[in-house]
C-alpha cells in the first residue's frame, strides 16, 4: 500500500487524531535486520544497506523513513483498534522510532526542509508515539516536540485551518500554551464556516495537551527525587476519545 494511503488509513482508524529531536536513535542495519520479520521491514533493511554507502543521501533517508514508518503502520492496522487502550506492541514502536530517526537525519541534511507530505507522515507518527507513551519523560516530551516541528513544516507549506489547528494542539502537548493559543487564533481566522467546530475541537484537546505536559513535568520531578532512570508507569497522551487510549482519565 502507498505510504500516503496507508498513513491515511491509520489516521482514520484512530478517529483522525489531530495530529526537536526524538530521543531514540535509529537502529544500525545489522540490528534492524535481526528484528525484521515483515516484508516491509525487510525492504527497509535493504534501503538501510544502500544508505550505509552514503549516510547523507537525502533520497535514501526519506525512503528509509517511509519504509520503517510504513512497516509500523502495517503492524498497527492489524491490531484491535476498537478496544481502548489499543495494545501497541514494541515492534510497532521500534519501527516508528527507526523511521523517525531517519527523519531527523533527513532534516539535518536538508537544513530543516521537507515536503508537506513527508512532514505530515512524521507528525502523525510522532503523535502516535505521544499516545503510546513512555516511562522516560525525556522521550515523551521529545515525541511531542517532534510532532510540533513536523507539523510546523506542514503549516508553512499550507497554512490552513487543519494544519494550524493541529500545530496548535501539538504545541499544547509540548508545553507551549502561549504559542498554541497564537496558532489557534491563526487557525480560526482562516477557518470560515467551520470556525465553531474547530474552536471546540482545539479547546477540548488543549485541556488534554496541558494535562500531558503536566504529567511530563511531574515525571521529570519524580526521577530527580528518586534517582531512578525510568518511571513505574508510562506517560501517555490522550489525543481524542477515539484515539489509542480512549478517554482522558478523571
Amino acid at each position: 500500500m502507498h505510504i500516503r494511503a496507508l498513513i491515511a488509513v491509520v489516521v482514520l482508524l484512530i478517529a483522525g487524531t489531530l495530529v526537536w529531536v526524538i530521543a531514540a536513535s535509529s537502529d544500525g542495519p545489522e540490528a534492524a535486520a535481526q528484528r525484521a520479520t515483515s516484508s516491509q521491514e525487510r525492504r527497509a533493511v535493504r534501503i538501510e544497506k544502500r544508505l550505509a554507502g552514503d549516510p547523507t543521501d537525502t533520497a535514501l533517508l526519506a525512503a528509509k523513513m517511509k519504509a520503517w514508518t510504513t512497516a509500523g503502520a502495517e503492524r498497527f492496522e492489524h491490531l484491535d483498534l476498537f478496544s481502548k487502550p489499543i495494545q501497541v506492541p514494541d515492534a510497532v514502536v521500534e519501527d516508528y522510532e527507526t523511521g523517525l530517526g531517519a527523519w531527523n537525519d533527513y532534516l539535518k541534511q536538508t537544513g530543516g526542509k521537507a515536503s508537506e507530505d513527508l512532514a505530515g507522515f512524521a507528525a502523525v507518527i510522532f503523535f502516535q508515539l505521544v499516545e503510546v507513551g513512555s516511562t522516560d519523560p525525556g522521550v515523551a516530551t521529545a515525541n511531542a516536540a517532534g510532532a510540533v516541528r513536523a507539523e510546523r513544516i506542514v503549516s508553512e507549506h499550507s497554512p490552513n485551518s487543519h494544519s494550524l489547528s493541529e500545530l496548535a494542539i501539538f504545541q499544547y502537548f509540548n508545553g507551549e500554551p502561549a504559542a498554541g493559543d497564537e496558532t489557534a487564533r491563526r487557525a480560526l481566522r482562516v477557518s470560515g464556516p467551520a470556525r465553531d467546530a474547530i474552536r471546540e475541537s482545539i479547546e477540548g484537546t488543549k485541556v488534554r495537551g496541558e494535562k500531558f505536559a503536566a504529567r511530563v513535568k511531574r515525571g521529570f520531578k519524580t526521577l530527580e527525587e528518586t534517582g531512578d532512570e525510568e518511571l513505574d508507569q508510562p506517560i501517555k497522551g490522550y489525543g481524542s476519545a477515539a484515539g489509542i487510549n480512549g478517554y482522558e482519565p478523571e
